[in-house]
């Protein structure tokens, strides 16, 4: 069976035209989120807290799927070019147990959202503290489900699916936005859960998308030979010596570079920890917007080479 070929310039610029459309709307509705909790909220504790445990949750979501990507990649564009089904068997040991790793480990720090929060913001205390611990508990989940998300959305990026991934954070937002404008007696705890539950939304849309498209060899677009089974997909492919390790220190030391902005904003005056989220925001709206979205078409395609 031929391998699958890197898409041609063309498919390309549209697949990478695309997905930049679709962050442009959800970086619109991103800003949404935040004019109407600062019109809701304004410059106070409850919106510190929500803020605080939304960096530690779902601030380095993001980076952990791309992280994700590049370790399980590999695998799963051999296992797509094979023609065999693409499962977690695909992936050598240590990646899976990093993986499972990320998954129960948060699961776990969810009885302590004390200690926790008293190592990332120091200056909480009383009230700030008490609902940054209730929405971090319940926030916590986010980091799992992105680890679940990111490999159904490598899987799906390895057989030329892209789209499936943007708009499923969109519909989050979308959601968050919904709720927002149409229910105002919200208090940041309620708003918290809405976040996990659309959260839980995408992840099961996603899961369909994969179940459906990602998962069988037929999605692929190689042909089978006619009388030629299903394959099994290849063995796996061990990882060079060090990347996993590479790549879970490249995101512990670029979500410990944020974290330490918050854990110093966290000890001057109520309000000061949503400035600096708000700032945070527009500063990385272009690299979010252009550089991740050229990054997440070609990467297959690079693996490929």
């Amino acid at each position: 069976m031929a391998a699958e070929r890197p898409a041609k310039s063309g498919a390309v610029v549209r697949r990478t035209l695309g997905v930049m459309i679709i962050r442009g709307f959800d970086t619109v509705l991103s800003f949404a989120v935040a004019v109407l909790l600062a019109g809701r909220f304004g410059a106070s504790a409850q919106l510190d807290a929500f803020f605080a445990a939304r960096r530690a949750t779902m601030g380095p979501t993001e980076l952990l799927k791309q992280v994700i990507t590049q370790i399980a990649m590999p695998n799963f564009t051999r296992a797509v070019d094979s023609g065999g089904e693409v499962r977690l068997a695909n992936l050598p040991t240590n990646a899976k147990v990093t993986f499972g790793a990320l998954i129960v480990v948060p699961m776990l720090l969810m009885f302590a959202p004390g200690p926790v929060l008293r190592v990332l913001m120091p200056g909480f205390a009383e009230e700030r503290l008490a609902i940054a611990s209730q929405t971090l508990t319940i926030m916590l989940p986010l980091i799992p489900i992105a680890v679940l998300s990111g490999l159904m959305l490598t899987i799906l990026q390895a057989r030329g699916v892209f789209m499936v991934g943007e708009a499923t954070r969109m519909i989050q937002r979308l959601v968050l936005v919904l709720v927002l404008l149409t229910i105002p007696a919200l208090t940041v705890v309620a708003i918290s859960w809405v976040v996990l539950g659309a959260a839980l939304a995408s992840l099961a849309l996603l899961f369909f998308v994969y179940w459906r498209w990602g998962r069988n060899a037929r999605a692929t677009s190689v042909a089978t030979p006619e009388g030629e089974g299903r394959k099994q997909a290849e063995p796996p492919r061990k990882l060079p010596k060090g990347r996993v390790a590479a790549a879970m220190l490249m995101l512990l030391y670029f979500q410990a570079s944020v974290m330490i902005d918050f854990a110093f904003v966290s000890t001057l005056a109520t309000g000061s920890l949503s400035a600096l989220e708000y700032g945070t925001r527009i500063v990385s709206l272009a690299p979010g917007l252009v550089m991740v979205s050229i990054g997440t078409v070609l990467y297959p395609n690079i693996v490929r080479l």
